[in-house]
């Protein structure tokens, strides 16, 4: 297991610069085997280092190594892609890097509603929220492509996902939601909270900081 402060989801892309010794080894381990391991969010605690305190969250995803790269200093460049999310059955002893007894999470049978609707809505609020960054000059909603969505509506709600403007804990509750129309529903709540806030701060006259 590989715990990050950034939660990616299924479908995405994951450049990582491995450098600690311990994650060296992971990824050592990973290519003399199947290119496999897990991501999940750390909820608290540091990334680099041994914390104790570190608390990771129980829902992940699966991650395969595509590229990867050694370069000077005992580091690799990886190249990577997000599968399918996983679920954490129990963390085990860190030896010498995270392990974790993992199982497959598919989302629940999708129910009868279409996901063009909830969609639509994510979609539109979206345009809305890049609007508004652009009067700021904040520029538009980075890394989203409308015309590059997957015809696949799960993919689709997942790349969705990966561009909202929220924080870490809302993308764990996005990625831990049942389904893809319960998924979206979600995104659509959550963008729309930030469309409202941006108002908000435009109506002030105050607008989002550039940093």
């Amino acid at each position: 297991m590989f715990p990050l402060q950034r939660l990616p989801f299924p479908g995405s892309a994951l450049p990582l610069h491995v450098f600690e010794p311990r994650y060296v080894e992971l990824t050592e381990s990973c290519l003399d085997g199947d290119s496999m391991f897990g991501v999940a969010l750390i909820m608290r605690g540091s990334e680099v280092g041994a914390d104790p305190t570190q608390v990771r969250s129980d829902v992940g995803v699966g991650v395969r190594i595509l590229r990867a790269r050694p370069v000077e200093g005992q580091r690799w460049i990886l190249e990577t892609e997000c599968l399918d999310r996983l679920r954490v059955r129990r963390w085990l002893d860190d030896d010498p890097y995270p392990r974790a007894l993992t199982e497959s999470w598919p989302d629940s049978p999708a129910p009868a509603e279409d996901t063009s609707g909830p969609a639509e809505v994510v979609t539109e609020t979206y345009r809305r929220i890049a609007a508004l960054l652009g009067a700021a000059g904040t520029g538009g909603t980075p890394e989203l492509r409308f015309d590059r969505l997957s015809d696949d509506s799960a993919r689709a709600a997942y790349q969705l996902c990966s561009a909202a403007p929220v924080g870490e804990l809302d993308r764990l509750r996005l990625l831990e939601a049942p389904g893809t129309v319960e998924r979206l529903h979600l995104l659509a709540e959550l963008l729309g909270g930030v469309e409202d806030t941006l108002r908000l701060l435009a109506d002030t006259g105050e607008g989002p900081s550039r940093d």
